[in-house]
């Protein structure tokens, strides 16, 4: 289970918004100030964006793919008909 973070994105995005307007600071003070983990600011401060903000590397479907088999899957669920991961892996495929 990955670790819960302790800080808010507002806290980190007051860090960057110090940084910004003063440069000069060390990012290693800012983050003990702001209590935001170092490695954090640095790598916002250098263009990588959080985990939410990236786009997925490992999507099998397309969007209206993935909207097809969920139309699919609800449509056979309305008909009484259930589904197994089998039946849902082999439309996929």
């Amino acid at each position: 289970m990955p670790k819960s973070s302790n800080y808010t994105e507002e806290q980190l995005q007051n860090a960057i918004d110090t940084f910004r307007k003063n440069p000069t600071l060390k990012i290693t003070s800012l983050s003990q100030e702001f209590k935001v983990p170092y490695a954090i600011v640095y790598e916002r401060l250098n263009g990588k964006k959080s985990r939410t903000m990236r786009v997925p590397l490992n999507r099998v479907l397309n969007d209206s793919q993935e909207k097809a088999i969920k139309m699919w899957i609800h449509q056979m669920n309305v008909n009484f008909y259930p589904l197994t991961i089998e039946h849902i892996e082999a439309a996929v495929n």
